[in-house]
Order: structure tokens, then sequence, then C-alpha cells
């Protein structure tokens, strides 16, 4: 069987810009490793898309993208306080159903304390990426893109 490698966990995987479109935004392997789309670390890639993190497509990352919006809109799934930034981040999407379904369900979580301490950290570290100098660097979050 053919082998596989995977970039060591030091290396810096370049960012993909914000797509356009869907056609647009099919990012392919590099040499040093996989893109990595903007808000996310190289462990988060291969956390959403599994074996296939380092040759995804659009369509793939689409799909996984609006299955994660509808499960962090399932009321018995997560906590109101765990799922509201996720439907923040979907509601940004690029691609308007994800967008629209994230935005539907936001005004579920109007009881959500964005003042809670907890909340706040997440929000910066979702805008401004992984400030911690004692992150290891394949952990580490890019800030998101702001077009």
């Amino acid at each position: 069987s053919p082998s596989t490698t995977s970039p060591s966990p030091s290396s810096s995987a370049p960012v993909v810009p914000a797509p356009s479109s869907t056609a647009a935004a099919t990012p392919a392997a590099s040499p040093s490793g996989p893109l990595i789309p903007h808000g996310m670390s190289l462990s988060a890639v291969q956390r959403i898309m599994g074996k296939t993190y380092d040759r995804y497509n659009a369509d793939e990352l689409l799909s996984r993208r609006m299955s994660a919006v509808i499960l962090a809109s399932l009321p018995d799934f997560l906590t109101l306080e765990e799922s509201h930034p996720l439907l923040i981040i979907g509601a940004a999407d690029p691609h308007h159903t994800v967008g629209q379904k994230a935005e539907d369900n936001l005004p579920k979580h109007s009881k959500v304390n964005m003042e809670d301490p907890a909340m706040i950290k997440t929000m910066f570290t979702m805008a401004l990426g992984s400030q911690d100098k004692n992150t290891p660097e394949h952990e580490k979050r890019s800030p998101v893109s702001i077009l």
C-alpha cells in the first residue's frame, strides 16, 4: 500500500483566502501540507475532514460546514453557550445556505450571556486567532478573514 505522509505538527501550512464562490474554493494540498482556511488550525481541518484532510474539495467542506450548523442548531446537542459561537461563525459563512441556516437559528440564543468571560475569550479567539505563545504550532488558529 502506498505510504502517506502528514505534515509535521511544527510545519506552518499556508492559509486559504476566503472564497468568493464555491467553485473558487477548491483548496489543494501543497508540498508543505494542506491549505488551511481562515480561522482554523491544522488540527481542526484534520478533525473535520478526517483521512482526506490533505485533499478535500469545496463541496465536501461545504457539506460539512452545513452539517456543523445543523448540529449546532439542535437544542439537545449542545448548550446555548457552546452552540452560539458556532452559529455566529456559520452566519458569516460566504455560502448563502450555510449563512442563512445559522442566521435563522441565532434568535433562539437571545438568552446567551455575551459578557461571560468564557464567551468573551471564545469570541476573541475566533476573531484574533490563537494568541497564546504556548499553543502547539499545529493547534494554532489563524485569525478570521475580513474581506
